[in-house]
């Protein structure tokens, strides 16, 4: 069973191995099991504090919705494929 399917209505847990700074509307992320960093742009950013927040890739798409000029569908398309990767470097996990 692929672990993306119904991606959308999932809650993901940011995993604790994880330490990050904002630097300025940029987050750096560092992956202390890896020693991986990660730098994440002004988007990225936005979507890993409401990820930190609990909320759900619905609610993260609804709210970036009205704050860029996308379509949901592409809105949704490119949250879903970073979240992915967040699943995929161990930043992240799908609850």
């Amino acid at each position: 069973m692929n672990k993306f399917k119904q991606i959308s209505n999932t809650q993901i847990e940011m995993n604790s191995n994880v330490i990050y700074q904002d630097l300025g509307g940029e987050l750096v992320l560092l992956n202390t099991e890896n020693g991986a960093y990660y730098g994440l742009n002004e988007l990225g950013a936005k979507i890993w504090v409401l990820l930190k927040e609990d909320w759900s890739m619905n609610k993260i798409c609804d709210s970036l919705f009205n704050q860029y000029e996308v379509s949901m569908e592409h809105l949704t398309v490119d949250v879903e494929n970073f979240v992915r990767v967040l699943v995929d470097d161990g930043l992240a996990t799908i609850k």
